[in-house]
């Protein structure tokens, strides 16, 4: 597994990001290519640049034409003219809905008045594009970064003097760790607060692995210091823990499913092969009753689950993340329990040097439906051997 860890003590932009894909190897050929044919841009020029006596990447992006204002429709559209994977355009159009929500609220418009002018359009459409399009084609399945810098001072925007972090950027950074720095100007901008909250699966420190390649990426402020990305391959499981094994995680909040529709997903999921399945309700964005859908499955079947998961649900993020479990051998089993003439399939295990085998649950309920009982009151008799 690749994983990207980004080093933000000097902050990050979108262009500071896709400069960083481009460090460590990533083309913009084809995707300059679909940026000319929705008549976006004309040219992408990635390029190795110096400041402070280090080399770095930066990116430059020249527009085809004067653009428009887009609102979050019209930046959609855009979006669909570039003919990217259906994974890839439902991530961007969750990131841009991200972003038109934060901007709606800290300037008290609805979500359709939102117009990306101070974040730019195009600007905004080839950073947001750019950064999934480029994860996807390095073949990147986990982002993982540091603590986020704090910053202080004033930006001057088409609405007048604003403190620093920007409204937007505060809102996207909610639920972050951040870490005070010396910076007083605009070190998170809001396209890359919106990569934070939409692309990293965890905020901690160096992640352990296999060093491929690193970047380092420069934006357009000269004052500004790099965003220093690290590509790393995971190691195997079996190098680390012979006992271990690797399993994924597949995550997403919903607020917009009914209970049957819930219920019906999860018995999809697991139908198709996932290694268990589980929602933890609780209050999401607005007030409203919302819960976090996890799903645990293997790497063969990670890509198939996905696919399951968008289908079954309609969510149009999630979060995807690589973890180690540990399980205890188990055997099959046959369980006698007092009062029971047929023995019940069970599992047996040990824990430690004691052994244990207990009747699976449906066995249960076909017994005590047999013997005029409840599965509840078989479970407390005594098991006979």
């Amino acid at each position: 597994m690749k994983t990207l860890y980004l080093d933000l003590e000097n902050g990050i932009s979108g262009d500071m990001f896709l400069a960083a894909l481009c460090g460590l190897g990533l083309k913009l050929d084809s995707f300059e290519k679909k940026l000319k044919q929705a008549g976006l841009v004309t040219e992408l020029r990635a390029a190795q640049v110096t400041r402070r006596h280090f080399q770095g990447w930066g990116l430059e992006i020249e527009e085809s034409s004067p653009q428009p204002l887009r609102h979050l429709e019209e930046m959609f559209e855009a979006v669909k003219a570039l003919s990217l994977t259906d994974q890839v355009w439902a991530h961007v159009r969750h990131a841009l809905v991200r972003l038109a929500e934060a901007e709606a609220l800290a300037h008290g418009i609805p979500l359709d008045e939102v117009h990306f002018h101070e974040v730019g359009g195009v600007d905004t459409i080839v950073d947001v594009a750019g950064a999934f399009w480029g994860l996807s084609e390095l073949g990147i399945e986990r982002v993982v970064a540091g603590p986020v810098p704090w910053f202080e001072g004033t930006a001057e925007t088409c609405h007048g003097l604003i403190s620093l972090p920007a409204p937007a950027t505060l809102r996207l950074l909610e639920g972050k760790p951040v870490a005070g720095v010396w910076a007083d100007w605009e070190i998170i901008t809001p396209t890359g607060a919106l990569l934070l909250d939409c692309l990293v699966d965890e905020f901690s420190g160096f992640p352990g692995g296999t060093l491929l390649r690193q970047s380092l990426a420069f934006g357009t402020n000269p004052r500004g210091g790099g965003l220093r990305a690290c590509l790393l391959e995971s190691l195997p499981a079996e190098t680390r823990h012979a006992d271990l094994e690797a399993v994924w995680i597949l995550e997403s909040h919903l607020d917009h499913l009914s209970g049957e529709e819930l219920g019906h997903a999860l018995d999809v999921l697991m139908d198709e092969g996932a290694l268990d399945v589980l929602f933890l309700t609780g209050i999401g964005k607005k007030g409203r009753p919302a819960g976090s859908l996890r799903v645990i499955c293997t790497e063969e079947s990670l890509e198939h689950l996905e696919n399951v998961f968008f289908r079954e649900t309609h969510t149009l993020g999630i979060r995807r993340r690589q973890e180690m479990r540990k399980t205890l051998p188990r055997t099959a089993c046959q369980v006698y329990l007092e009062g029971v003439d047929a023995p019940l399939q069970g599992k047996a295990y040990n824990i430690g040097d004691k052994k244990f085998c207990k009747p699976e649950f449906s066995a249960l309920k076909q017994a005590a439906l047999e013997n005029s009982t409840s599965a509840l009151e078989l479970k407390t008799r005594p098991v006979l051997k």
